[in-house]
């Protein structure tokens, strides 16, 4: 009979993302006026990342375009509530607002354009404002493994488990929901986290098969 493996017990601390476990009762996004789309053809609008660029496409060409990849006023796109980030011009009918910081997660924005700094408008056209939300964030812990380091030494293993959040995340505050124990000691945890923020792996090594 095969000896009975003791290795560290996994806690996960249910501390992460706890606004994204309320249940809130859905709330109709905010929809501009039906004659914006004589001036705008498309714009970002739905359920986005926490990181997603906001893009609005004109109907026409604005009135001073700038040069694709240059810098525009910061006062074209806004979002509330405030969203630090950059506005630049794709093309000479395209704006996209990139964020420079994590929006919240499962949070309602409110985004205003300048149509009338971009376009010739009447003043009713001149604000053009519509909503959008944030994917809620959960998690799933995966690929829980216990393995030896190699064949030849079967007493000391590695234990591994990969963390997927729904959307993009802080790697700090994805590793603070496991902590690895072995009786009352906390083992150190070895982290990588993907360039997405989406896919987190951790190792714990040195557990003794006993």
């Amino acid at each position: 009979m095969q000896p009975a493996i003791r290795y560290a017990l996994i806690f996960i601390t249910a501390i992460l993302f706890l606004n994204s476990c309320k249940n809130q009762p859905a709330k109709q996004a905010l929809q501009p006026d039906e004659g914006f789309t004589q001036f705008v053809s498309s714009y970002t609008s739905g359920v986005i990342s926490c990181k997603a660029p906001i893009l609005i496409v004109l109907a026409q060409e604005a009135k001073t375009p700038g040069q694709p990849g240059v810098e525009a006023s910061g006062d074209l796109i806004s979002l509330s509530p405030s969203v630090k980030g950059t506005v630049q011009w794709v093309d000479n009918r395209t704006l996209v607002f990139q964020p420079s910081e994590r929006m919240k997660a499962d949070a309602e924005y409110t985004v205003t354009v300048a149509l009338g700094k971009l376009l010739d408008v009447p003043d009713k056209f001149k604000t053009m404002q519509f909503g959008l939300k944030t994917i809620r964030q959960s998690f799933s812990l995966n690929n829980l493994t216990v393995k030896a380091y190699d064949n030849q030494n079967m007493k000391l293993q590695l234990l591994t488990g990969t963390i997927y959040t729904a959307d993009c995340a802080d790697d700090k505050q994805v590793e603070s929901i496991i902590q690895v124990k072995k009786g009352n000691q906390s083992l150190p945890l070895v982290w990588q986290h993907d360039a997405e923020g989406k896919t987190h792996t951790f190792t714990a090594d040195s557990l003794l098969r006993t």
